[in-house]
């Protein structure tokens, strides 16, 4: 109830939310019954198990009981983890001073890896929701030179509802980015093609929902090309396919199309 093991199965819990699998959040759920509701050897085990249950609650649909359950976590003590990802439930729930207030908690030195890239994309979308689009960029810019030298891709990854993040990280491409390939499998990746495909009535195979991400960059088809280990004529057969589908003549009306 207060171990490694423990930590394990908050990790499972934000798995299975990611996942949106009804039966692994159901396992989810009661793994977390096991993580103890007591501080322990000074570690903060309550806010840890608060916030698996919020991220199920999340996945669950059940948004205000997600934030009703990270309320307590901002009243603890700085637990990097926990505020961060607060924070990232906060903005989707629409309430992004509570989702600053969190990231704030967060000192300097505490600002590693994943802590600092996934805090700076929730302040980014927060920004770009606000209008403050030149801001948004470069703190987005900030969150890439952070996460691609380290893989590190969650913070990146759009829930089917997420239009803000979505729509930020395509007018990113467009904006210029020196982390154009590794942007361009960010928004491939997530379920951002799922959703358009759905809305568009089409069906992109895999290896064109991965050409379509890079498509949405300033990349040329060599430097697709050469990203990608395939040859230029690859990449435009492809690039052709995707136009039929979407019944589009240009790159340009393609991601237009993809953003609206």
């Amino acid at each position: 109830a207060a171990s490694y093991t423990a930590l394990a199965r908050v990790h499972f819990a934000l798995t299975a939310a990611a996942a949106a699998d009804p039966r692994m959040i159901a396992e989810a759920g009661d793994r977390m019954a096991e993580v103890s509701d007591r501080e322990q050897h000074g570690v903060a085990w309550p806010s840890y198990r608060a916030l698996g249950l919020a991220y199920l609650a999340a996945a669950a649909g059940e948004r205000d009981r997600a934030v009703e359950l990270c309320e307590p976590l901002l009243r603890v003590g700085t637990i990097p983890m926990t505020r961060v990802l607060a924070a990232e439930l906060y903005r989707k729930a629409g309430q992004p001073q509570p989702a600053l207030d969190a990231l704030r908690g967060i000192g300097q030195r505490e600002r590693v890896s994943y802590i600092h890239a996934s805090g700076l994309v929730t302040t980014a979308v927060i920004l770009f929701e606000r209008g403050e689009r030149d801001r948004a960029h470069r703190m987005l810019e900030k969150a890439l030179d952070v996460a691609e030298p380290e893989g590190i891709a969650r913070p990146f990854v759009t829930d089917p509802d997420d239009d803000p993040l979505r729509e930020m990280l395509t007018a990113h491409a467009v904006w210029g980015s020196s982390h154009e390939g590794f942007l361009a499998a960010r928004i491939a990746s997530g379920d951002t093609g799922i959703s358009r495909e759905d809305i568009l009535g089409v069906a992109l195979s895999p290896r064109e929902r991965e050409i379509f991400g890079y498509l949405c960059t300033t990349m040329t088809a060599d430097e697709i090309a050469a990203d990608l280990f395939v040859s230029v004529n690859t990449v435009r057969t492809h690039q052709r396919a995707i136009y039929r589908k979407l019944g589009v003549n240009s790159r340009r009306d393609a991601v237009k199309l993809f953003r609206s």
